[in-house]
């Protein structure tokens, strides 16, 4: 599947825009209101970018794996686990054969991207050793896109769930999303099943170019809301 604790919350007053609301303001009036609101979302969307620049790089613990923020020297256990086809013609943006030194790059600008508070990318590790990445990135406002990889022989394992579950929790409380989207390959039906069991909704398939197969293919379309999650952990746990 292809194509990143403190909690920081803040409560938004929405003015509804219908005629029933506005029969009890003068033109007036509702403009104030209007600029009122414009203010208080670019507010809130400044105060969520410096929420997300302030965030250290930390690592995070699942029962089985350590999430730890990519570095520069993660580039060549990457391309060893990219060279595998099975894994790469599942990724959308990866070339095949893999390109040492554009992989070198992209690493190298990964603590930027966090620092910058666009991405938060990490290294899965197991036992030690590092097994793929998970990672949200094209975060823009409080929306952002999940994915991840893993070695052939990490498949199968529940890795990429246990991984997965670990940074959503990461993002929606402590960076402040409450909106992620994702997508899988249309013949990658164990990455939708990952995806449904985060709680994901599909809402429908597009058409992209896949560069490591150089050819057109159809990916499935999902989105997981943080208010959506919520209800469904307090089902969960019974609250």
């Amino acid at each position: 599947m292809g194509k990143g604790s403190r909690t920081h919350s803040f409560d938004v007053a929405i003015i509804p825009t219908n005629s029933s609301i506005h029969g009890y303001y003068t033109q007036k009036e509702q403009n104030q209101v209007s600029v009122r609101g414009s203010h208080a979302q670019h507010t809130i969307g400044e105060a969520f970018q410096m929420t997300r620049q302030s965030l250290p790089r930390v690592s995070i613990g699942t029962a089985r794996l350590c999430l730890r923020p990519t570095s520069a020297t993660d580039a060549g256990r990457a391309f060893e686990i990219q060279s595998d086809w099975n894994v790469t013609r599942m990724l959308g943006n990866a070339t095949y054969p893999p390109d040492k030194r554009a992989i070198g790059e992209w690493f190298s600008s990964h603590e930027r991207e966090w620092a910058d508070g666009t991405a938060y990318r990490f290294a899965i590790e197991q036992a030690g050793r590092m097994i793929g990445i998970v990672d949200v990135d094209g975060i823009d406002g409080r929306l952002g896109s999940l994915g991840y990889w893993l070695e052939r022989s990490a498949w199968g394992k529940a890795y990429a769930f246990e991984a997965a579950q670990a940074l959503i929790g990461f993002v929606f409380q402590d960076a402040g999303l409450s909106r992620l989207e994702s997508g899988h390959a249309s013949d990658n039906a164990a990455s939708g099943r990952v995806l449904t069991k985060l709680g994901f909704e599909q809402v429908g398939s597009r058409e992209l170019f896949s560069h490591s197969r150089r050819e057109s293919i159809v990916q499935r379309c999902y989105v997981l809301e943080k208010e959506a999650r919520n209800i469904g952990l307090k089902a969960d746990t019974g609250d």
